[in-house]
């Protein structure tokens, strides 16, 4: 059996905001060395959601971009907003198959995600 696996996985990350960006980054490298990341940042979802709650606006852009990261190659996507995890976990089952890929809330968190690239 090979250690090195055939291809790299790719996972995106969906921030509100680029702090955890090097923690993912610092964790990734010790579980899932060989996975690609991918990391979009966007703002605009969670000052929309501090402003007005879950609408269904914020449930279409928060799709879009899910959708988007899905589209650039992401095999699994993580979001690491716990506010923008509540509308992927609101719209879950629906959100998730629309996507096509695996798609993780805050709550299931960046750590867990890795250890299943890395399996």
């Amino acid at each position: 059996m090979s250690s090195q696996p055939q291809h790299a996985p790719v996972i995106a990350f969906l921030h509100s905001s680029a702090m955890p960006i090097e923690a993912v980054n610092r964790l990734a490298r010790e579980l899932a060395p060989q996975a690609k990341l991918m990391h979009v940042v966007r703002e605009d979802l969670a000052c929309a959601l501090a402003a007005g709650g879950v609408t269904p606006l914020i449930e279409m852009m928060t799709r879009e971009a899910l959708q988007a990261l899905a589209d650039r190659g992401a095999q699994m996507i993580v979001c690491t907003c716990p506010q923008l995890g509540a509308v992927i976990e609101a719209g879950a089952q629906g959100l998730r198959e629309d996507v096509g890929v695996p798609v993780f809330s805050a709550r299931m968190g960046a750590e867990a995600a890795l250890r299943l690239a890395a399996a």
